[in-house]
């Protein structure tokens, strides 16, 4: 989780770190997923320090990135017209 997903808003490609709540999840994910050989995620921030539990460099491919929502980043979800 960060900021933006507690506050119920578009994060698409907005560059924020975990929260605290994120930092619990993802000591969850690690104590849950134990093994694995290969991380790949999204260059984001939120997405590198997810993949920092399992202890190995993760392979940071751009075609992972999220969602560009473009001048609708960072709206809260209430605001983002339904058309």
């Amino acid at each position: 989780r960060t900021p933006a997903n507690a506050e119920h808003r578009l994060q698409g490609r907005v560059d924020l770190p975990i929260d605290e709540v994120g930092r619990q999840q993802v000591a969850a994910l690690g104590a849950a997923i134990t093994r694995v050989d290969r991380v790949v995620c999204s260059p984001l921030l939120r997405a590198r320090q997810t993949a920092e539990v399992f202890g190995i460099e993760p392979d940071v491919d751009e075609r992972w990135q999220e969602l560009d929502y473009g001048v609708m980043d960072g709206l809260p979800l209430a605001d983002v017209p339904r058309e």
